[in-house]
């Protein structure tokens, strides 16, 4: 064993001490993590942080990995998962370490007094014990914000393509905002997905508020409409104003057999006209075969 480990043994004999001194520093500091929770409840948590880096210490563990140290590693995500809870940012653990590693250096200074010339290996072993915790700290910090990212993203992305189910039989998607190949990406699979759950066999695709419709977009459209019929939803695309009109023809964009109408009113008032006109048949083909 290292003078340097043997040195830092003797400091951690005593940790309420060093506890008080880690924790009237952050006080002192105005930490940040104080403006989310009391200094009771902080000093609850880093309880377990300082017995896990003190272990390490006292096992002469200093070139540790922090996943295979399952108290640390969950201690160290809880700290993660409340810093982005509290909106803190990636460096919000690096105060609260370096108090740490500020109380435990003079507490070094004094004890090694005599002996000077051991505190440049003691201070390299309590800086890979506490270096390691913040490393992980800000890789978990920033693999939760990506997560939490990648999870608004797609509850925006689901917002902008909205399916509102009108009756049992009849689904609207009123679409806003330019369409990109991800976006035509995703107004697909939402509308399949919403005709399998629903059922419907009408569907209301509304682009009264597509600002551009150009060729891109138009094959996006006619392939979703296509696809939907093979789900056995017929599609009635609404909202072509007169200046997309005119691109489309100038474009030479064939929107082939897709039911088009002006607004939404018209297109709802010809599918509530299809829905009339098959119950009509039905009724007319099941009299026919009861006679």
């Amino acid at each position: 064993m290292s003078a340097s480990l043997d040195e830092l043994k003797h400091l951690l004999d005593n940790q309420d001490e060093i506890m008080d001194a880690w924790m009237h520093r952050l006080e002192d500091e105005g930490n940040e993590w104080l403006e989310h929770m009391s200094i009771a409840q902080l000093r609850q948590k880093s309880q377990v942080f300082l017995q896990e880096i003190s272990e390490l210490i006292l096992t002469g563990n200093v070139d540790y990995k922090v996943e295979d140290r399952p108290v640390l590693e969950a201690q160290l995500k809880g700290f993660t998962t409340d810093a982005a809870h509290f909106g803190m940012g990636a460096t919000a653990f690096y105060p609260y370490v370096t108090s740490l590693k500020y109380i435990l250096i003079h507490k070094l200074i004094e004890q090694l007094s005599s002996a000077p010339d051991q505190l440049p290996a003691a201070f390299s072993d309590m800086y890979k014990v506490l270096t390691r915790p913040y490393e992980y700290f800000i890789s978990s910090y920033i693999a939760m914000r990506e997560r939490i990212i990648y999870s608004q993203s797609r509850a925006i992305a689901e917002l902008s393509t909205p399916v509102i189910q009108i009756w049992n039989d009849v689904v609207a998607m009123p679409l806003i905002g330019e369409i990109d190949t991800s976006r035509a990406k995703e107004i697909m699979e939402n509308l399949l997905n919403a005709i399998l759950e629903t059922k419907a066999t009408y569907v209301l695709l509304d682009i009264t508020g597509v600002p551009i419709v150009d060729t891109g977009v138009a094959e996006s459209l006619i392939k979703t409409v296509e696809a939907a019929r093979l789900l056995g939803a017929q599609c009635v695309l609404t909202g072509i104003r007169p200046e997309v009109a005119q691109t489309l023809v100038m474009l030479g964009v064939d929107l082939g057999s897709i039911v088009t109408k002006a607004d939404f009113r018209n297109g709802l008032a010809y599918i509530l006209e299809m829905m009339e006109t098959s119950s009509s048949r039905a009724f007319v083909s099941k009299t026919n075969q009861s006679s």
